[in-house]
């Protein structure tokens, strides 16, 4: 096991997690509760999340092995766990959500980090953006022809 500080101050975060998550880290903790009695004086008691049935922390390579075999189980493709944080951001930026405010829950210091290594999911949100200002200039004149219309009665 190693373990060490983080690259950068912007590293040490606080990230709030969406409930379905937090729901599934509980039913983990309920799982380790049921371990820790099982094992008794014999489980090892840390704060990892993830662990192995006597409480030591698992080895990343049996965490990355699982998730291998999750995808193929499941037919999804594999790039390695690392994939997941591409995923996050690809989701969140589909979403619509902020860019200041993905790079900062990345722990990026500066947009640019963000923006370099995510710009091809900008690039498919050029022809959406689009469209949102063609909905927008369409609501806009919709509405002004109402107000014309109602003021010549």
């Amino acid at each position: 096991l190693f373990v060490d500080s983080p690259k950068s101050d912007s590293s040490l975060r606080t990230v709030t997690l969406p409930e379905f998550v937090t729901k599934e880290l509980s039913k983990l903790k309920t799982i380790q509760i049921q371990q820790r009695f099982q094992f008794k004086e014999d489980y090892n008691i840390n704060q990892a999340i993830f662990k192995l049935e006597d409480g030591s922390i698992m080895p990343d390579k049996k965490a990355y092995y699982w998730f291998e075999t999750f995808c193929k189980r499941n037919d999804i493709p594999f790039s390695g766990v690392h994939i997941l944080r591409h995923t996050h951001a690809s989701l969140l930026a589909d979403l619509g959500s902020n860019m200041v405010q993905v790079s900062n829950r990345l722990g990026h210091s500066q947009l640019s980090t963000t923006l370099n290594i995510y710009t091809h999911l900008f690039k498919d949100k050029d022809t959406s953006m689009a469209d949102q200002l063609d909905q927008f200039a369409e609501s806009k004149k919709s509405k002004g022809k109402a107000s014309a219309s109602s003021t010549s009665l």
